[in-house]
């Protein structure tokens, strides 16, 4: 078994994996917004290469539900009762939610949109986005916020019966079944459920490990495999191409695809820099992944929709690439590099709830007459914001207010 380096309760490789996730998401986003604000959407960004980078987001947040699931299991370990509840959701409450208010605050000082109404503002503070009012027109991410919350608070009947987590996985499993066939936004939730409990699964079978089979070298194969051919797959949404001809309801794919596919993927890409062997379930979920995002190739050179879509070849160059890192990425292991981005993992949090705000500011001012070094010296800056941004947060006013938070908070226990 590997080793796993630790840092005050926290495993490197997944604080560097999740800093990674974030650090994707920015990118895509910053290659997103910049297009979009320029007339006819025209990019100065140089062919495919960073929309390739980018589109690694599409896996990044769904690994964040994953990562969430298994970090509040690996960090809540003692037996449930009502004392230690309430100090979990005073923890929870001092990491998320000072940093996410002050946030909130700065996007809706900045926005321009009027439909971002103080009632709005209002529903955002208390997580009600999606649920009750919309995300704020400039903070589009703060989506996953409100199912974060909502699992958060499910943890409590999770730690008090934790023998049922097994019934949870299947139920959630069903329900996510049915998401591309009714439109049903608590159906797709379910989804994002399922792969945040399996997260919570895979640290329980974690704390275990003596249990579990030895890891072996050639093992990373199968995390690049897992995770260039996931990227792939969600890259030219699959589930949509097959279900589009027969009329079907297919906007909730990510939860069908996390219960099918993208769930053993994601379990491999986290179970392998963790030092554990992966199962045949987590491979036959790779294996499947690959061929079905292959058929959907294969289907857009037959019904002639590969020049009209640019995911295609890009969904081509990370199969292929998949098939590299199975024949040879058993030699390359991404632990130690997964482990220097530990100081990219520290800040992801804000870097990933604060870049909407700042890139929608910054490229709406923006001319869109100038020229291409111009656009590429904003976008520069823009991302530079973001991190300075990120960094004031965590590691100056976070600790500031956390520490207070917790002396009013957690001092009585």
């Amino acid at each position: 078994m590997t080793e796993n380096k630790q840092a005050s309760g926290k495993i490197l490789c997944l604080e560097g994996l999740r800093g990674l996730c974030a650090l994707s998401v920015l990118i895509c986003h910053v290659v997103h917004d910049s297009i979009g604000y320029r007339t006819s959407h025209e990019s100065y960004f140089p062919g495919y290469f960073w929309a390739f980078i980018g589109y690694f987001a599409n896996i990044g947040v769904l690994l964040f539900f994953v990562l969430s699931g298994f970090v509040i299991e690996y960090t809540t370990q003692k037996p449930f009762s009502w004392g230690e509840a309430k100090k979990y959701l005073a923890r929870r409450f001092i990491r998320i939610y000072p940093i996410y208010i002050l946030v909130l605050i700065f996007s809706f000082s900045l926005s321009d949109s009027p439909s971002d109404t103080w009632l709005r503002f209002s529903g955002n503070a208390l997580f009600l986005q999606t649920w009750l009012v919309n995300c704020l027109a400039n903070n589009g991410v703060m989506w996953t916020l409100h199912l974060e919350v909502a699992f958060y608070l499910l943890y409590l009947l999770v730690w008090r019966f934790k023998s049922r987590v097994n019934y949870l996985l299947f139920g959630t499993a069903l329900c996510a079944l049915a998401s591309p066939f009714v439109e049903s936004h608590l159906l797709r939730i379910f989804g994002y459920l399922f792969l945040w409990l399996a997260g919570l699964k895979l640290a329980m079978d974690y704390l275990e490990k003596p249990k579990l089979e030895a890891f072996q070298k050639s093992d990373w194969k199968w995390f690049w495999a897992a995770l260039l051919s996931a990227i792939g797959y969600t890259t030219i949404n699959v589930i949509q191409v097959v279900l589009k001809p027969f009329w079907i309801y297919g906007t909730g794919y990510l939860s069908l695809v996390s219960v099918v596919v993208i769930s053993g993927c994601l379990m491999t890409i986290i179970s392998v820099p963790l030092g554990l062997r992966i199962r045949m379930l987590y491979k036959f979920s790779v294996i499947l992944s690959f061929v079905a995002c292959a058929g959907a190739i294969v289907h857009s050179l037959i019904y002639h929709r590969w020049a009209d879509f640019h995911e295609y070849p890009l969904a081509s160059a990370y199969l292929l690439l998949a098939m590299v890192g199975f024949v040879w990425g058993g030699n390359v292991s991404a632990q130690r590099i997964l482990e220097r981005l530990t100081w990219l993992g520290a800040i992801s949090y804000a870097l990933y709830i604060v870049q909407n705000p700042i890139e929608n500011f910054v490229f709406s001012r923006t001319p869109i007459s100038w020229g291409v070094f111009s656009w590429w010296s904003i976008n520069v800056m823009v991302v530079a914001m973001t991190f300075a941004t990120s960094v004031f947060l965590e590691n100056i006013y976070q600790p500031w207010i956390g520490l207070r938070l917790k002396k009013m908070l957690l001092s009585r226990n």
